[in-house]
């Protein structure tokens, strides 16, 4: 598939450059119609509202411009969010305005997207270049780490900050290599770098960038990133707001209408529900169940009450722990009551079966082949509806957190706990989660709790398929990582 790629140009009061590099860089896209230049005006005080009108009816270029007085500098990180928030691409690359694209770099860009790589980074390059903030990244990237720290100051360090803030996470970049006929810019001073900032000196930005980058614990843009209100060519405003991106509100991964095959036709009725005991990871589905029971109108059986359903918990059980006391329970209450037997999405063993229930849901791919007959809905736990009191701000900036019962795999040196050990329950576990920004976990519901907080987290495999397939049909849309 072609993917579609945005450059993203900031200008504030560079208009001269643009005026050079634009058509030079337009040329060079012409015959690539998956791309497309995006132009920003930030605050610029020149005459570039009218220079873009040539460009209104050319569908490879956009404009916008920021407009806002009580701004009296050109600030690097928030222009170059504004402009990532307005790219619709699959891809957005960093394009200042004294930079030229030559079809090098292009081939160069082409093959990394084509190879499956999240970043494109130019190698080491002479400083004086200033092509080091010419990064590229896959659009959903861009937003889950939350952009460029709008802290930083001045010029310098904020493409570092990003760059490695996403390589932490895993994702792979591809380093363009330094060589002259590969890159050009309109070479100038630091003089005229620094002439549109606040903070003048190179250096002292840099050392004061550089000190708050080192703090490990610090949370990017915990209100928002790129905000403020752009008009386009005709004077169309669009405003962004911080709603769409603050991480450090409770999320839901999927919506209750995603379960609606599960529950919707018992809606007004009365369920019971068979749990199997579990951990606390389980805990959070057996949760979600009774919230998504009571979303449908569903309430749950009281003691003597006959129900109209029976619903079989949600897990991984069936067929790979010895569960069969439980699906006996569950048949022999649906035989009692002459009412369906519903069981819940569950990952199945190779020789996992469940003679009398009417409905068979599974989680995975996988178990979708060996149950057969079943039905794919995700895990329940992806609809926890978590209290936002749950989310506490991180205060740790990475943490391992691995089984060490049956299903482990390694003990890593940086382990902290095994959750499951360590929660009494399930709030404990979603408290947990919440202390850590980034998580690396084979834990699957230790995972999906941090999902939920909206944390950066790496899922590793378990000693079966377990964690790779519910990766590969549900959490890898999600933001979700896979570790090797």
């Amino acid at each position: 598939m072609i993917m579609s790629i945005d450059f993203a140009i900031t200008c504030g009061n560079r208009e001269e450059f643009l005026k050079q590099t634009l058509p030079v860089n337009l040329a060079k896209i012409a015959s690539h119609k998956n791309m497309k230049l995006l132009v920003l005006n930030y605050n610029s005080n020149g005459d570039i509202d009218d220079y873009m009108k040539q460009y209104e009816d050319n569908e490879q270029v956009q404009y916008f411009r920021f407009i806002d007085r009580t701004r009296q500098f050109f600030h690097i990180s928030h222009a170059k969010n504004i402009a990532a928030r307005l790219c619709k691409s699959d891809y957005i690359i960093n394009l200042d305005a004294d930079n030229f694209l030559t079809a090098e770099y292009i081939d160069f860009v082409l093959k990394a997207i084509e190879g499956g790589y999240d970043l494109i980074c130019n190698d080491i390059i002479p400083r004086s270049f200033g092509l080091g903030g010419r990064i590229g990244c896959r659009r959903w990237i861009f937003d889950h780490v939350r952009g460029y720290d709008e802290a930083m100051i001045g010029w310098g360090i904020e493409d570092t900050d990003f760059k490695d803030r996403c390589k932490v996470l895993g994702f792979q970049a591809m380093y363009v290599p330094y060589s002259d006929p590969q890159f050009s810019i309109i070479a100038h001073t630091d003089d005229i770098r620094v002439a549109n900032m606040e903070h003048k000196s190179i250096h002292t930005s840099n050392t004061l960038n550089a000190r708050l980058r080192g703090n490990n614990y610090r949370m990017v843009n915990a209100d928002g990133y790129g905000c403020g209100t752009v008009t386009d060519l005709s004077g169309k405003e669009i405003v962004l707001n911080n709603k769409e991106s603050n991480r450090f509100k409770i999320r839901k991964l999927v919506s209750e209408f995603d379960y609606a095959s599960i529950f919707s036709p018992y809606s007004g009725g009365v369920v019971q529900f068979v749990d199997f005991p579990g951990n606390v990871g389980d805990g959070m589905i057996q949760q979600a169940q009774r919230q998504l029971a009571a979303f449908f109108n569903i309430r749950e059986a009281q003691q003597d009450e006959i129900p109209t359903v029976i619903m079989y918990c949600g897990g991984g059980n069936i067929g790979l722990y010895n569960c069969k006391e439980y699906q006996a329970k569950a048949v022999e209450l649906a035989k009692k009551y002459g009412v369906p037997l519903i069981s819940l999405p569950q990952t199945w063993g190779e020789q996992g079966s469940f003679d009398g229930a009417d409905k068979i849901f599974v989680r995975d791919r996988m178990s979708l082949e060996i149950a057969k007959g079943s039905i794919l809905a995700p895990d329940l736990a992806l609809c926890l509806d978590i209290h936002p009191s749950m989310n506490r701000p991180p205060i740790f900036n990475e943490g391992w957190f691995f089984r060490e019962d049956s299903e482990k795999t390694m003990i890593p040196t940086l382990q902290v706990c095994d959750p499951a050990y360590w929660a009494a329950n399930w709030q404990q576990y979603v408290l947990l989660a919440s202390q850590y920004k980034v998580i690396r976990t084979n834990r699957l519901h230790f995972a999906i709790a941090g999902m939920l907080l909206g944390r950066d987290v790496i899922l590793y495999d378990n000693v079966y398929y377990k964690n790779r397939s519910v990766y590969e049909t549900w959490l890898s849309k999600m933001g979700c990582r896979f570790g090797f």
